[in-house]
């Protein structure tokens, strides 16, 4: 499952733990300087961060200190470039950690794979593939136990790569309706089409709905209409995405679909978690496939429609 969408504070649940233990372990009458460090592990908001930051930089807290806060913040806000851009800083200390100012590594080897993984995140985004799988294997063999937050970078550079060669004709797209529509069905978008796969079984999606209705709205201003496609099928299926399409009052929010018995769209999409959500261009090419809640799915989609807003409930 493709869940990069998560913050990889949860990914990386034994390091924050440990951020926590430690503070908790900190007397009353703890120094200056384990007052500075607590205060760094532990802000609550970026102006917090920032400034707790300032002050033990100020006070010479060592810099490895600062450099495993730093990497915990940015882990705890799921910033992937922040990360990759600390990379550069982590680098040249790769053979210099001294346990002894560790706050939340026990093992060398556990920070030598949080190098390794900030590169192999630099890697990404430079598009070098061969650097990305070299220094992510050389996290994983590190750090068997930090596996959860290193795979979803491996599956997501796969899907991308396997949705280079992917085109979908525009009839692929026109599966059964699975409820008739009362007003006029618009037409896909020239350069835009929208495919959100879905499932009443979800709870994710049922919990959300509200997301997936504000989504719809800001389509529908850019006459957009999403196709929303059932990634299985049965009849018992259908039954119950039907009835929750009537209770939720859903029905003109978007076009309701159900696949072809041979799951083909969700195939050749690999649509592996649900909710996805699918842009897919004029040209039939896939210019995005993942979580509806990703920053990078907004950020692709104001590639073609630049005055898209993201709805608030989704930030």
């Amino acid at each position: 499952m493709i869940v990069l969408h998560q913050t990889l504070r949860s990914l990386f649940a034994t390091l924050i733990l440990s951020t926590t233990a430690f503070a908790e372990t900190l007397s009353a009458e703890s120094s200056s300087q384990e007052k500075l460090t607590e205060d760094l592990f532990t802000s609550k908001n970026s102006e917090e961060f920032n400034q707790a930051l300032a002050l033990a930089t100020q006070a010479k807290i060592p810099k490895q200190t600062l450099l495993e806060a730093r990497f915990i913040y940015h882990v705890d806000q799921a910033d992937n470039h922040a990360l990759a851009e600390l990379s550069r800083e982590l680098l040249p200390l790769q053979d210099s950690f001294n346990s002894q100012l560790s706050q939340i590594f026990t093992l060398e080897d556990d920070w030598k794979a949080i190098v390794k993984y900030t590169q192999a995140l630099a890697n990404l985004e430079q598009g070098n593939a061969q650097a990305f799988e070299d220094n992510i294997k050389e996290a994983f063999w590190l750090s068997p136990r930090q596996a959860s937050a290193f795979a979803p970078h491996v599956e997501q550079f796969k899907l991308e790569l396997a949705m280079k060669s992917v085109k979908i004709d525009s009839e692929l797209t026109q599966s059964n309706l699975l409820v008739s529509q009362n007003e006029k069905i618009i037409e896909p978008k020239k350069d835009i089409n929208i495919l959100f796969f879905w499932s009443p079984w979800s709870r994710e999606f049922t919990e959300t709905v509200d997301d997936f209705t504000a989504l719809c709205s800001v389509a529908k201003k850019h006459d957009i209409l999403i196709r929303t496609i059932i990634a299985e099928q049965s009849n018992e299926v259908n039954q119950d995405a039907i009835s929750f399409i009537k209770e939720s009052k859903l029905k003109d929010s978007a076009l309701w679909l159900k696949e072809d018995p041979a799951l083909h769209l969700s195939t050749t999409l690999r649509i592996q978690s649900i909710p996805t959500v699918v842009l897919i261009d004029k040209n039939g090419k896939v210019q995005f496939n993942g979580h509806p809640a990703s920053p990078t799915f907004w950020t692709t989609l104001k590639k073609f429609l630049p005055n898209a807003k993201r709805p608030q409930s989704e930030r």
